[in-house]
């Protein structure tokens, strides 16, 4: 906000009106899509995803990935993995 000399608020403002979701909701949705590509790869793990794709720690990432999933990180991963093995 600083840079571009507009209030957080009006920025927020703007961002909404044009991308129809808060700048909050927009980041989480990129953590959240790059956590799912990570969770790919099974030598990557739930630790280092939740860092690489800035989360606060292991309890916050597992916790936003369940409520938007509907299951956790690891749960998902096996998922994915059992997946590639079949």
């Amino acid at each position: 906000c600083d840079a571009i000399y507009i209030s957080p608020p009006h920025l927020q403002k703007i961002f909404l009106k044009h991308m129809g979701i808060t700048p909050y909701q927009y980041i989480m949705d990129c953590r959240h899509r790059k956590a799912k590509e990570m969770l790919q790869n099974p030598c990557v793990s739930i630790e280092k995803i939740a860092m690489q794709c800035g989360f606060v720690n292991n309890a916050h990432f597992s916790t936003a990935f369940k409520q938007r999933e509907g299951i956790p990180p690891l749960s998902y991963k096996k998922l994915l993995n059992r997946d590639e093995v079949e």
